[in-house]
Order: structure tokens, then C-alpha cells, then sequence
């Protein structure tokens, strides 16, 4: 487990963002992490970036799969939950996918580098996004023998 006290903590650029949706009386805390994506491979088999790119151009995405996403962001706080839950969480806040993507991934422009928002006017895709914040994040960790 990486530490932020291992790499910098003022270096570091997080790529989690948590959502709290409360739902029939309770408090659900979802996460978008490395970990929520391995967990939706793991469940279906698909590569977690072009799906999420997929939805996020609003183009047909499984019911399934989606649901095993909301779930697999479930699990880093509530790793007793089910995909009932997950489905009850979608059917309660329809929008439940994008909330946690915009929480847990940054903008272009909020990505530091010298002129990087005027490269392209036009967002990037999600998955773009994602390896993008990660070059970053990847380039200010210590090089140095560890």
C-alpha cells in the first residue's frame, strides 16, 4: 500500500473521489478507484475503461454491467454489499455512475502542466482522463531506490 507520506503528499493527485447517497434510510459511501475497476473486470470481464468511456459518450451499456459497477464501487466501504443493493442504489438516484465519475476523476483543466487546457479544447474521454491524472501523478513520485 502506497502511503501518501511515501510519495509526497503534496505531489500526489488522487484519482478517488467518495459519493454519499443516502437511500431508504441509509448512508451509501461509493468509490471510483483502482480497486473498483479491477473488482468490475474481475465480475465481467470487461476491461473497465472502454466501458466507462462507452457510458460516458452515453452509448449502450448493459443493465449488468452496470450494476456490477455500482456494486464494485460499493465495495471499498460496504464489502458486505449485493448487487440488490446496487440495484436499489440505481433505481433510487439514477445518476448514481456519473456522481462518483465526476467526484473521483478530474477535468483537463484542473490537470497541472504548462499550457495543458489550450492543447484541446475538446474534453477528453474519461478513460483519457484517467491515464492522463496517472502520468502525473506517476511523474512526481521519487525516483529514487525503493
Amino acid at each position: 500500500r502506497i502511503r501518501p507520506s511515501s510519495v509526497g503528499a503534496d505531489a500526489m493527485l488522487s484519482l478517488t473521489g467518495d459519493v454519499t447517497l443516502r437511500v431508504r434510510g441509509k448512508d451509501w459511501r461509493l468509490r471510483l478507484d483502482m480497486n473498483a475497476m479491477c473488482h468490475f473486470e474481475a465480475q465481467t470481464g470487461e476491461p473497465p475503461f472502454p466501458w466507462l468511456s462507452l457510458f460516458e459518450r452515453g452509448e449502450v451499456v448493459s443493465a449488468l454491467q452496470l450494476r456490477a459497477m455500482v456494486l464494485a464501487m460499493l465495495q471499498r466501504h460496504h464489502p458486505a454489499a449485493e448487487l440488490q443493493d446496487a440495484g436499489e442504489l440505481i433505481d433510487a438516484v439514477p445518476d448514481v455512475l456519473l456522481r462518483v465519475i465526476a467526484a473521483a476523476l478530474p477535468r483537463r483543466e484542473d490537470l497541472p502542466g504548462e499550457g495543458f487546457a489550450e492543447k484541446k479544447r475538446k474534453a477528453p474521454s474519461l478513460w483519457r482522463r484517467f491515464i492522463a491524472a496517472l502520468s502525473v501523478w506517476g511523474s512526481r513520485r521519487p525516483t529514487s531506490g525503493r
